[in-house]
């Protein structure tokens, strides 16, 4: 059976951690975020619970795995305008904002 490309909307922590865990199956993985950043909303936070955990300290690692992963195509500043088809075989069309410019 051929392995598909997956859509993911969102990097935040959830985001993150399903697009590890399809690439270890041997997915292609379009990680799609319309932050600048990944890690969502956690990473925003001093401490999270239950444990008091450094934010930055537990979300970082994460960010790294996804950043080095060369199946995680990871579009920043994105946003999913558009999707055609059926589960399993649609077409998506992405708005990317420019991250910088140039003078």
């Amino acid at each position: 059976m051929k392995k598909q490309n997956v859509l993911i909307i969102g990097a935040g922590v959830a985001g993150m951690e399903a697009s590890q865990l399809l690439t270890e199956a041997g997915h292609k993985v379009y990680l799609v975020e319309k932050e600048s950043l990944i890690g969502g909303q956690t990473i925003k936070f001093e401490e999270v619970y239950p444990n008091m955990e450094c934010s930055t300290c537990m979300v970082a690692p994460k960010q790294q795995e996804i950043l080095q992963n060369e199946n995680i195509e990871l579009l920043l500043l994105s946003e999913v305008k558009e999707v055609n088809g059926t589960a399993g075989e649609f077409k998506v069309k992405v708005k990317k904002k420019a991250s910088y410019v140039s003078l």
